[in-house]
């Protein structure tokens, strides 16, 4: 089954990943530009119909606390959602262009010349930033392409199969399985998934991840997070080789990094 476990704490997650203890191996991928190789066939596909189950809650919810134009405030955001036309504008000055009509009602906004202007339109990427599209939809792409790989590796129903788990947050995925399925799975992930940000040729649904890591739950890398057992219990933690390398143990409640840091030796020794 799939899990979706955006805002979970440190203790939250690691108790997610024990309660499926009987699944010791994992496989994790990171997606790489992953808003910027979104597919407008992919987004429609899988994100349109959560946001139509989506709207109407919302509209819902507004009437309830009171806005003034439930019905319309939903409808605008539906439109909204249903978007998937981007458009970029360069100011490049001494240009000499023109636009079309529906590039120039965005223009009209930038304070510039619109004769400087040059404007692109973009079909089915995202903007890093955006509440949705990056944190729920992502995650709702990130499942769905994994979904693709175990079928594809020979898994039907792989969601209705208790030897998979797959947990999404955003382009970030854990799979967990059993050490048998492990070869099946990579390769497939492999094999339907590009190397390369930049491809000529299309590869699965898209999707572009630079390595597929496999190790069992103590050697996974998710979310830039690590685990280990200890006394039976499982436990989640930074990732100390990232932090060291990106001087993040200077901050808050890791603190303790700067005055030992070493002290990830001694977590992995246990």
């Amino acid at each position: 089954m799939p899990e979706f476990i955006c805002g979970l704490n440190l203790v939250q997650l690691a108790e997610v990943v024990q309660a499926s203890d009987h699944l010791t191996s994992a496989i994790c991928s990171d997606g790489t530009a992953y808003d910027s190789n979104q597919h407008e066939w992919m987004q429609r596909a899988v994100q349109q119909p959560l946001w139509d189950k989506f709207i109407p809650c919302f509209e819902k919810w507004l009437a309830e606390n009171g806005a003034r134009f439930p019905t319309r405030t939903a409808e605008q955001l539906r439109k909204h959602f249903s978007c998937y036309d981007n458009f970029m504008f360069a100011h490049i000055p001494g240009l000499e262009t023109e636009m079309s009509e529906d590039m120039l009602k965005y223009a009209r906004l930038i304070p510039k010349p619109l004769n400087e202007l040059m404007g692109i339109r973009l079909n089915g990427t995202t903007f890093s930033g955006h509440s949705f599209r990056t944190t729920v939809g992502n995650t709702a792409d990130s499942v769905c392409q994994q979904y693709y790989y175990l079928e594809e590796a020979g898994f039907r129903d792989p969601w209705l199969n208790p030897d998979f788990r797959v947990m999404a947050s955003g382009d970030d995925v854990m799979v967990l399985t059993r050490p048998e399925h492990v070869d099946r799975v990579h390769a497939s992930m492999e094999l339907l998934s590009s190397r390369l940000k930049y491809s000529e040729k299309p590869i699965g649904l898209g999707q572009v991840i630079v390595k597929v890591m496999r190790s069992d739950i103590e050697g996974a890398d998710f979310l830039s997070k690590t685990f280990h057992y200890n006394a039976g219990k499982l436990y989640c933690h930074p990732n100390y080789d990232k932090m060291l390398n990106t001087k993040e143990y200077y901050m808050g409640q890791n603190s303790q990094m700067h005055r030992n840091p070493w002290m990830y030796m001694e977590l992995k020794r246990r």
